[in-house]
């Protein structure tokens, strides 16, 4: 998810690309959808903000 961020908030001119962004964003919401955490208390966080890039990604 952060490569995938870090793509879509960097200008063109220094390597950043909306393309490629979601490329990555959507395989980061694969992993996502593959992750099962082994207990409650083991971390199960970014779903929620890899989705909302996807959607700025789109734009």
């Amino acid at each position: 998810m952060q490569e995938g961020a870090t793509l879509l908030f960097t200008p063109p001119q220094w390597g950043g690309d909306k393309v490629k962004a979601k490329v990555t964003l959507e395989t980061a919401a694969a992993k996502y959808e593959a992750f099962k955490p082994a207990s409650s208390i083991h971390p199960n966080w970014g779903k929620t903000a890899n989705e909302m890039f996807i959607e700025m990604a789109n734009k």
